[in-house]
């Protein structure tokens, strides 16, 4: 798993015009502007992808919000980026500096009356009393993306999470080649 990785019924928070609509991610495409964090916004590459997933994965939801959302994807929270499962969330993005979500910590979900970018973005702060879950076999559809352009978050069913995808750097680029055995490096070279 890489970046954000969503059920497909996840609505994201788009932005057209001063208007922030919200969109179910498995209609999104390439080139909407998303909501980020703090009325910033991102805008989404090419590589939105809706695939299914190779075993079976548990998608996590805060109180009695939907369960949308994967083990290692952060949140923001009143102490920073969170997630359920900090080691997957580093495995993703090893430069985030994430923390374990629990009980007693608060996120911060888009207040209703959030309808345009022109006015201040306003959060309600939202205590974890309890996670539901819900499991999805394999073969179940999921949407994976990541944005090309701007801030490094985005409004899922309205809770400010991380786009946890790493910047791409030379050195992340090297040393990516160099742990490819000598058979993927050839492969790669005739393609």
């Amino acid at each position: 798993m890489t970046n954000l990785t969503v059920a497909p019924e996840t609505w994201i928070a788009t932005v057209q015009g001063d208007k922030v609509i919200s969109k179910p991610a498995d209609t999104l495409k390439e080139n909407d502007t998303l909501l980020a964090g703090r009325g910033s916004t991102a805008v989404l590459s090419c590589c939105v992808t809706e695939g299914t997933t190779s075993e079976t994965t548990t998608f996590y939801g805060i109180n009695d919000h939907f369960a949308f959302f994967t083990p290692g994807q952060p949140l923001w929270t009143n102490c920073g980026w969170r997630a359920i499962d900090p080691q997957m969330a580093k495995k993703d993005n090893p430069d985030l500096v994430v923390g374990q979500l629990g009980e007693g910590d608060y996120v911060f979900k888009l207040c209703a009356d959030t309808t345009t970018t022109t006015e201040c973005v306003k959060y309600d702060k939202i205590k974890v009393t309890r996670f539901t879950t819900r499991k999805v076999l394999p073969g179940s559809v999921k949407v994976t993306f990541h944005c090309r352009e701007g801030a490094k978050s985005l409004h899922a069913n309205g809770f400010l999470m991380a786009n946890n995808c790493p910047e791409i750097t030379p050195k992340r680029m090297a040393d990516n080649i160099n742990s490819l055995s000598m058979k993927e490096k050839n492969k790669i070279l005739k393609n």
